[in-house]
């Protein structure tokens, strides 16, 4: 691919995340590419359909997961608990989170998801995600009744954009969300332990 056709490309990736999260799914083809400054014929050039673009987007988060999933394992030694909340932190700021929300009354996605093509998506999100709750099963940091889609559903839930009178009401409520989740989620025991050693 030439590069400026790359560029478009991601051009209009990039849009499309950006009016997804901000407007839901239900635009159209031709207001994504006014939005993403490419003509029409270019963008169904690239995108012959809108299930085409959401699969192209799907691929494009799992990619994005993957990596910020193995660089979180290669630093997860130094400070484990330090390292998911990192990477929850920084999961939520590349938004795929609140994607996922503004996805959830989407038809392409709802057709999408029962097909092989659609199982092929979800898996490549699912397994490296699963990569990091094995390893804080491993370390204490989230209890073993929790598996991977549980974690990442309440992950969704709490990193959820905020409306902008909250944000400016509470600047930092989102942070406080995802701390009181991380110790929710954590073995009983242990946080029992910590709050008698705080008593």
């Amino acid at each position: 691919m030439r590069a400026d056709a790359q560029e478009n490309r991601q051009e209009i990736l990039a849009t499309a995340r950006t009016m997804i999260i901000e407007k839901g799914p239900h635009f159209s083809m031709r207001s994504l590419a006014a939005a993403a400054g490419v003509g029409i014929a270019t963008l169904l050039r690239h995108f012959p359909s809108k299930t085409d673009l959401i699969i192209a987007i799907g691929a494009e988060n799992a990619a994005i997961l993957n990596d910020l999933v193995e660089k979180t394992l290669e630093n997860w030694d130094d400070n484990p608990q330090t390292a998911l909340y990192e990477f929850c932190s920084t999961l939520a700021k590349f938004r795929i989170s609140a994607m996922a929300v503004a996805m959830g009354d989407s038809d392409i996605v709802a057709e999408l998801y029962p097909t092989a093509q659609g199982k092929e998506i979800i898996n490549s999100i699912y397994t490296p995600l699963k990569k990091i709750v094995d390893k804080a099963h491993e370390t204490n940091l989230i209890d073993t009744s929790i598996d991977h889609i549980h974690f990442h559903l309440g992950l969704v839930t709490v990193t959820r954009p905020l409306a902008l009178f909250v944000q400016e009401l509470a600047p930092d409520y989102q942070d406080w969300l995802l701390t009181t989740y991380l110790t929710g989620i954590r073995p009983q025991n242990k946080v029992n332990a910590k709050n008698k050693s705080v008593c």
